[in-house]
């Protein structure tokens, strides 16, 4: 490939510009950002032409800042070209435990939430997020109080989303209303429901059901992070 440099003469290797920015964008697409699990990777698959460590990458991307904005750009387009698939979702973000709320100054200014995968409530506000399916990254996001629910929240998104994007939700923003809304703007709101009792789901219908449900939990791993 272009980039590879034979050695020195005295044994050390130089590191090219276009190693750096191959490092860049693998962590940007496969890695959420994160370049030491990036050049980890790179090393793994012997994708790197010679040794590339953590203080030189640091270092050098500092002289490449004007190409790496260039190049997030274009990344950004790209994805916003491609990209169908979204995944919006709320996070509680508590600002102290429960035991301590009664002494805390804040407690006018603040309310209490009720986070229901942890089915405990806590005492802050909550980070409301939307992430594209494919790469793990926040596009848009929203803080609000604690006690604001979920739907609520949506209609302070401006979705800038492109055309015939399909945003995949829990249960909480299963509501009429905001799924017309989204439908002017040319945006699936597509939200998991449950059939009801007396209605059983074909294989297929089970095997669409579970699917959707294995790709929302993306947006917990990038929560998690």
């Amino acid at each position: 490939m272009s980039y590879f440099v034979a050695k020195k003469p005295h044994g050390n290797q130089k590191v090219s510009d276009t190693t750096i920015l191959y490092i860049y964008i693998t962590a940007f697409l496969c890695e959420q950002g994160t370049f030491r699990r990036a050049i980890r990777r790179l090393k793994a698959e012997q994708f790197l032409p010679c040794s590339v460590s953590e203080s030189t990458f640091c270092r050098r991307i500092q002289r490449l800042k004007a190409d790496i904005e260039r190049l997030s750009r274009l990344i950004v387009m790209y994805q916003r070209l491609t990209q169908e698939l979204f995944i919006i979702d709320a996070c509680p973000l508590p600002i102290l435990k429960n035991v301590r709320v009664n002494r805390s100054a804040r407690i006018k200014t603040v309310h209490w939430g009720y986070s229901a995968s942890f089915r405990q409530y806590f005492f802050g506000y909550k980070l409301h997020a939307i992430v594209d399916a494919r790469n793990k990254l926040i596009v848009q996001y929203e803080f609000s109080e604690g006690n604001i629910h979920d739907i609520s929240a949506l209609a302070e998104f401006n979705f800038e989303l492109p055309p015939a994007s399909r945003l995949l939700a829990d249960k909480a923003y299963d509501s009429a209303k905001h799924e017309k809304q989204l439908q002017d703007q040319k945006i699936q709101l597509d939200p998991i429901r449950k059939s009801p009792k007396w209605q059983q789901m074909t294989y297929a219908e089970g095997e669409a059901h579970t699917q959707k449900i294995r790709t929302r939990r993306k947006i917990e791993a990038v929560f998690s992070v």
